[in-house]
């Protein structure tokens, strides 16, 4: 593994107010005691970077080896953007996570933000039998939404649906959204950690304080043209009708079945789901592509991988050989 052409990666974690413990039990992670809600697994953020642990770069943060060696990532020199385009994260919620929404890359450009706009997508790992979650909002116009929070009719503000694994969400920015206890799911994301919070449910942290909110920020930048869904896009459903019958065994779409959907395709990136039966060859084009191992054990170009593996094919790696029984999210940048 020292000789490792891609770059693995072990994650950051946080402790959040929501937090629980399914990213020790789920992934074998070590995690810090305590609640802990966020493992950011490919971030060069400086709220918390990602540490190479195998392969080029062993040893620097994601963000040094951005900086330092931009010919991995197919970047020419003198043209390295300050920051890693991607933050991917794996979430878990043990409670309701704060009611919220992000701003475009325009707004946080005419507001001289430090983190530009913030793209995101959901893809879900687990949920809880009656788990929801909210992505969108009812109200026709800012004074409505403003007088619904006002009044705090939030369940007639919110767009709350039912979750499952498997399901997948685009949440464009100005999207009003929230992850619901029971849930963990991996985000992909623009590289920006502004939150704008609506709610916060009244609740207080180790310190007896509530946490701030930003409504008046919130208002500023909901989009109320965006369509709120009525559920998510059933990406394991979409592959199963692509491969075949799906079989009893929850990773299983028949027998030595491979292959690939694409999940999310927005300015800032594009996500794709890979099954992989046996073996695959994944031919890649971007200027590299970031693998997120989300169920399975096998091998990604003769390397070991495993749930929970989150490595890197940097630009120098123009195909993924993949075999064993695995399931992969796969996000490469755009733009």
């Amino acid at each position: 593994m020292r000789n490792a052409n891609l770059i693995h990666l072990e994650p950051f974690f946080k402790e959040t107010i929501w937090g629980g413990r399914l990213l020790e039990r789920e992934f074998g992670y070590q995690i810090p005691d305590g609640p802990v809600g966020e493992a950011w697994v490919v971030s060069a953020h400086p709220h918390g970077e990602s540490r190479v642990v195998a392969g080029p770069g062993d040893g620097m943060t994601l963000g040094e080896l951005w900086q330092s060696q931009p010919e991995l990532f197919g970047v020419p020199k003198g043209a390295m953007p300050e920051r890693f385009p991607l933050l991917i994260k794996i979430i878990d919620a043990a409670e309701d996570v704060s009611i919220q929404v992000h701003p475009d890359d325009a707004y946080a450009k005419a507001h001289a933000l430090e983190d530009g706009g913030k793209y995101e997508c959901w893809y879900i790992l687990e949920a809880e039998p009656g788990a929801t979650i909210i992505v969108g909002q009812t109200a026709r116009d800012v004074e409505e939404l403003a007088g619904r929070i006002e009044r705090g009719e939030w369940s007639e503000a919110l767009n709350e649906i039912p979750v499952a694994a498997g399901d997948f969400f685009a949440i464009a920015p100005g999207t009003v959204h929230a992850v619901k206890a029971g849930t963990m799911l991996l985000e992909i994301q623009q590289p920006s950690d502004i939150t704008y919070r609506l709610y916060d449910y009244d609740r207080v942290d180790s310190t007896g304080r509530t946490r701030e909110l930003h409504v008046a920020r919130a208002l500023e930048v909901v989009d109320f043209s965006l369509e709120p869904p009525t559920q998510g896009f059933k990406a394991h459903e979409a592959m199963a009708r692509k491969m075949g019958p799906i079989s009893e065994e929850p990773l299983l779409w028949g027998r030595h079945q491979s292959g690939i959907i694409r999940l999310e395709e927005n300015p800032r990136f594009t996500v794709d789901l890979v099954q992989a039966m046996g073996a695959i060859t994944h031919p890649l084009s971007a200027p590299f592509t970031c693998v997120s191992v989300v169920e399975g054990m096998g091998s990604v170009n003769g390397e070991d991988v495993r749930k929970g593996s989150h490595l890197i094919a940097p630009a120098s790696v123009r195909a993924l050989e993949i075999e064993g029984t695995l399931r992969l999210v796969l996000s490469a940048p755009r733009g």
